[in-house]
């Protein structure tokens, strides 16, 4: 459980970092804009899922796009966020808690993502999330 969370904490920073890597030009959308797409997603109940408790968590989808597929590059690397879930997670037990580093009973916000990304290069890339 724990080495699912680790690669799902990673594939987040991942991505993260290469969509604001490239814009590629592309208008920013404004608050106003994200906040009545949130809107819109949340009240939509065919994008939101069920809530399930197990392992010591309660998780709660918040928005669940599973169609996003949002494409973009960024240097040699292309990539599409196909699926997207913003959820609220709550530690449950004292070892889930401990485990993920957070309060026992205290919200927090989970993003997963389905990610495809393609290194168009010959060489190999590494790069880091935590480094800026």
């Amino acid at each position: 459980m724990r080495k699912k969370l680790l690669t799902l904490g990673l594939a987040v920073l991942i991505s993260t970092s290469l969509v604001a890597c490239g814009d590629n030009g592309k208008k920013v959308e404004s608050e106003k804009e994200v906040s009545n797409k949130t809107e819109a997603s949340t009240n939509d109940e065919s994008k939101t899922g069920e809530v399930v408790e197990e392992n010591g968590m309660k998780k709660v989808p918040v928005i669940t796009d599973k169609k996003l597929n949002k494409k973009g590059e960024s240097g040699p690397i292309k990539y599409n966020i196909k699926a997207i879930q913003v959820s609220k997670l709550t530690a449950t037990t004292d070892d889930m808690a401990s485990t993920l580093d957070v309060e026992k009973d205290k919200e927090v916000t989970l993003v997963a993502m389905d990610i495809e990304v393609e290194n168009t290069s010959e060489k190999t890339i590494n790069f880091y999330p935590d480094k800026h």
